[in-house]
């Protein structure tokens, strides 16, 4: 007696189970990939808020010990030959290279590169038509002009150091903030003067700004207060900041 024959069904997927396979990957990238990528979002607006800290906190050790001063906003190449014979320089440095004993440079040049901590991860800074990467940046954070020193003429100057005592309203002073690219370079401006804030508060919205950068989660901007708190700016708050929120006088 001759046996059946039975045929094997064939294996794997058919056309309908790999469309139907695919259609639903498709739909939870939809839904995942927007969902982490506004969490990598708000996880490096913490990060900036960290930073902040951090450069408030380094601040805060280089006016303990120089007698109670902040760092210049702005060292003439004199100056700065002055205290570092060996380690001449023929342009301007800025107050974020006075804060490397707090910050370790990413170099052992007095005047390389600033630590990460000055380079904000939400960041968008283009140069000639290319966004940079995080390690092409040098730096995110503008000062404010706090830091501008009284000089012995009585005017107020980058070149000199200011005394944290003369600071009035320290928790309502802003003293760093989120900065943007400066005309096209790898880094923010080191001070953001009072006639520029001003030309930012005219504005009609956050993205027409030119040095000030809203660029956390709902448009705001991270700022370090004198007295090291942290706070997030929105676009009207930022607009009734008065001059001397800007500069911490009276």
């Amino acid at each position: 007696m001759k046996l059946p024959h039975y045929t094997r069904p064939p294996s794997g997927f058919t056309l309908i189970e790999l469309l139907t396979v695919i259609a639903v990957v498709a739909v939870l990238c939809a839904i995942l990939i927007p969902v982490v990528g506004t969490m990598r979002y708000r996880a490096n607006a913490s990060k900036g808020v960290q930073n902040l800290r951090s450069i408030g906190t380094a601040m805060s050790l280089y006016v303990a010990e120089n007698n109670g001063m902040y760092p210049e906003a702005s060292i003439t190449p004199e100056t700065w030959n002055e205290r570092y014979p060996d380690r001449p320089v023929s342009g301007s440095q800025m107050w974020t290279k006075l804060l490397r004993e707090y910050l370790p440079q990413q170099t052992s040049s007095l005047t390389g590169r600033e630590n990460k901590a000055f380079v904000c991860p939400n960041a968008h800074y283009v140069q000639n038509n290319r966004v940079l990467s995080m390690d092409e940046i040098a730096r995110t954070y503008t000062a404010t002009e706090t830091l501008y020193g009284q000089s012995p003429e009585g005017t107020w100057n980058k070149e000199y150091r200011r005394s944290a005592m003369s600071i009035v309203h320290p928790g309502k002073t802003l003293l760093v903030v989120d900065g943007k690219a400066y005309n096209g370079s790898n880094g923010s401006l080191s001070v953001l003067l009072t006639s520029r804030m001003r030309l930012d508060q005219a504005v009609s919205g956050p993205e027409e700004t030119t040095y000030m950068d809203f660029r956390q989660p709902d448009q705001t901007a991270n700022v370090l207060y004198v007295d090291g708190h942290v706070s997030q700016l929105t676009f009207p708050e930022f607009q009734d900041v008065t001059t001397e929120q800007w500069n911490g006088r009276d």
